[in-house]
């Protein structure tokens, strides 16, 4: 619906087809009749008093003379004051400024005579449906509906205050009344359900359609009543029983002057109706899977970017949530990520834009950035990656394997392309080795005189020996070492024992002059 009224001339009828959103305040309809009264028993004004019929044409309501000669009374006003004219006389004209545009002054005290600026007078106006309205206000509505509304209730929305997901929730619109107890009924937008008085109570019930798709009225499920309002012409709010028996609920019926009103009614809607206009997207970018190539340099998850959908402008407020929780710039980690944005407004519809992203590791440090590698390759990017989502820096090295292969094609998204206003186009495979070639994890084993163990237990008996070896080596040397060391001090002892007397003291020898 729009924020305002449309440019077509204005009824006082309401819209055939109306939306759905409720206004805070809705005003009533134009009451049939109003009852205008004299409380100072002014004699002036004693004509002026009685009751006035609306004349739908005119946008007037009018009091005929008594004496049958045709003319009458005609209150009706301008949006700044309100008038009571004799048709009879154009100068008996009495007038008050209004204090509100839409509705007559019901308790004004202002009222004054064309030709008499000074004094002033008061008149009471009532608002009513019959032409006999007795001083109950509930048979004599005002002009603002309150919580119990009244039979001025064109439109009226039903809400279980308990719970909001409840399936007759929203609006009615009123039928006419039952020649059988003189209420009128109202219709669920959707035509599913009713309210009525029946038996002494208002009902909700649940209706069923022929197969023409119309309301099978001997088929109803009654689903909500309440024994409260039998004085009132409209289904009151407050508590009403489940049918079954089963427990209770708070009703907050709301009325509405339409039979649906707008955001911002008035009391003379437009002829043509507004409609719902749908969300849209700005743009939604899942044509393409986007890329980013994360190099070595960095750690192995680096920033990420992708072009965020944004929704057109929208008559009701938006929230747009996604999934998984992550956003633009955040670091992801090489593989593939599939990111679902959905806009919902508080009319109740969604749109939907899911979105597929890649990122690839470069372990060789080729490039700096997904930017210098759409650079390099002149902003068209072939290559393959992994399983793991890993460049193959042999782009041939497991051609000879046999292997699933996935071809995607989609472009390169990077803060620096968005500047230069450039796209990087990329064709990617991805392959995916069923028979890997790696090397197996069993030990090696080998036969030495009939005896089979692990190569490794054979090349420790191996290291065993040398040791064994290189010690017996070392202890030969030693040994040889002493032997020459003992033969060379016997042989130096024999070579000095005949120069010395045996036991004698060096100071004896005799000394030359």
């Amino acid at each position: 619906p729009t924020r305002s009224p449309t440019t077509l001339p204005p009824t006082m009828e309401p819209t055939a087809e109306p939306t759905f959103i409720p206004t805070d305040n809705p005003t009533a309809e134009a009451c049939e009749f109003l009852l205008v009264t004299n409380p100072d028993d002014v004699a002036a004004l004693q004509s002026y008093a009685g009751i006035f019929v609306l004349d739908w044409e005119e946008n007037e309501w009018r009091k005929q003379f008594d004496d049958g000669s045709g003319f009458f009374y005609a209150l009706w006003g301008t949006g700044e004051r309100w008038f009571i004219e004799d048709s009879s006389n154009a100068t008996a004209t009495i007038s008050v400024i209004a204090d509100k545009p839409l509705r007559p002054p019901y308790d004004a005290a202002t009222w004054k005579f064309d030709d008499d600026e000074i004094s002033q007078y008061t008149l009471l106006i009532d608002c009513s449906n019959s032409s006999a309205p007795t001083s109950a206000p509930t048979f004599s509505p005002t002009a603002a509906p309150t919580g119990s509304p009244t039979s001025s209730c064109r439109g009226l929305h039903f809400n279980n205050t308990q719970n909001a997901s409840f399936a007759f929730n929203g609006w009615y619109s009123r039928k006419d009344n039952y020649d059988i107890n003189g209420h009128y009924w109202w219709v669920s937008q959707d035509g599913h359900s009713i309210i009525e008085w029946r038996d002494g109570a208002w009902v909700m019930s649940e209706k069923d359609h022929d197969a023409y798709g119309l309301l099978n009225m001997d088929d109803e499920d009654p689903v909500l009543l309440t024994n409260d309002g039998m004085e009132f012409l409209s289904p009151p709010s407050g508590e009403w029983q489940f049918a079954d028996l089963s427990g209770s609920v708070t009703v907050e019926i709301m009325c509405g002057s339409t039979r649906a009103p707008t955001i911002e009614p008035t009391s003379s809607p437009t002829m043509e109706p507004t409609e719902y206009d749908p969300m849209t997207w700005v743009e939604c970018f899942d044509e393409h899977t986007y890329f980013t190539f994360v190099s070595s340099k960095s750690q192995r998850a680096g920033k990420v970017y992708w072009p965020v959908p944004i929704v057109n402008p929208h008559l009701y407020p938006v929230n747009v949530t996604v999934v998984p929780d992550v956003a633009i710039g955040d670091a992801l980690e090489p593989g593939s990520y599939s990111i679902s944005y959905t806009a919902s407004d508080t009319y109740g519809e969604s749109i939907y834009c899911d979105m597929s992203l890649i990122v690839v590791g470069e372990l060789a440090s080729t490039y700096n950035s997904t930017y210098d590698w759409c650079k390099r390759s002149a902003m068209n990017i072939h290559t393959k990656f992994n399983a793991s989502y890993v460049v193959l820096q042999d782009n041939n090295a497991f051609n000879d394997v046999p292997a699933s292969i996935d071809t995607y094609r989609g472009v390169a998204y990077a803060p620096e392309l968005v500047r230069d206003g450039e796209k990087c186009y990329v064709v990617a495979i991805q392959i995916e080795s069923r028979d890997k070639i790696e090397i197996i994890s069993e030990p090696s084993k080998s036969t030495f005189l009939g005896v089979e163990a692990p190569n490794l237990l054979w090349e420790l008996l191996v290291l065993l020996l040398i040791l064994l070896l290189i010690g017996a080596y070392g202890r030969c040397c030693y040994e040889l070492y002493q032997e020459r060391k003992q033969a060379q001090a016997q042989k130096d002892e024999a070579n000095t024992a005949h120069l010395l007397p045996l036991n004698q003291p060096v100071d004896d020898v005799p000394q030359q002059a």
